[in-house]
């Protein structure tokens, strides 16, 4: 391995345990996608996207609306550093992600 210093390995580390939690928590979100619809009596669009339920539908774009938001915290990360943003992001990561467990429905 290459010669870094240990605050560089420290990093390493944080974002790799970050990234792990991500992924971790996207793949959890597609293997349980076909049950959370069913819980919230949502029809299966993938069948036939024409039979997609509206919610489905919200669902998953106020999901992929996460890469938007992305964009907006990489400029505040520039002028606020990198280091505040991603604890910040990591902590409200990790709130909302406690919080989905206690929905009553989709909304």
């Amino acid at each position: 391995p290459p010669k870094f210093p240990p605050r560089q390995w420290q990093v390493m580390k944080m974002v790799g345990i970050l990234v792990f939690f991500d992924k971790y928590d996207a793949k959890l979100f597609e293997l349980m996608l076909s049950q959370i619809w069913k819980d919230f009596h949502m029809s299966d669009g993938y069948a036939d996207p024409h039979d997609a339920d509206p919610y489905q539908s919200a669902m998953v774009a106020f999901v992929r609306f996460g890469s938007v938001l992305a964009l907006i915290f990489m400029a505040i990360a520039d002028l606020k550093g990198r280091r505040v943003v991603l604890l910040g992001c990591t902590l409200l990561f990790s709130i909302f992600t406690c919080l989905t467990g206690l929905a009553p429905n989709i909304w």
